[in-house]
C-alpha cells in the first residue's frame, strides 16, 4: 500500500496485519467523486482513492486512521485503533 508520492503505509499488527496512517482530512472532488486523504504526517503525501472507496466517511476524521487491508479501506477512530493495533 502506497500514497500518491510512493511512500509505503506503516504496518500494524493485531489479529491481522493492516497498513494504516493517521488522517488530517478527507476531501471529495465534486466533479469525479474521487476522495483525497491528507495525512497527519506530511511525509506520506496525499492518497487519492476512487469514488466511494470510503463508505460513510465520518464528518470529523482528523486524528482517525485510514486502514487498508487488501484492497479495502476503512476509517477507524484513533482510540479504537490504538487499543487494538501495534506498529510493527
Amino acid at each position: 500500500m502506497q500514497t500518491d508520492n510512493g511512500q509505503p503505509f506503516p504496518k500494524y499488527r493485531s489479529s491481522a496485519d493492516v497498513h494504516a496512517l493517521k488522517i488530517k482530512s478527507i476531501t471529495v472532488n465534486p466533479e469525479n467523486g474521487k476522495e483525497t486523504v491528507t495525512f497527519a504526517d506530511s511525509y506520506y503525501g496525499p492518497l487519492t482513492l476512487p469514488a466511494e472507496a470510503l463508505p460513510d466517511i465520518p464528518h470529523d476524521v482528523e486524528g482517525s486512521y485510514l486502514v487498508a487491508e487488501g484492497g479495502d479501506f476503512a476509517v477507524i477512530p484513533a482510540a479504537r485503533f490504538e487499543a487494538h493495533f501495534t506498529r510493527v
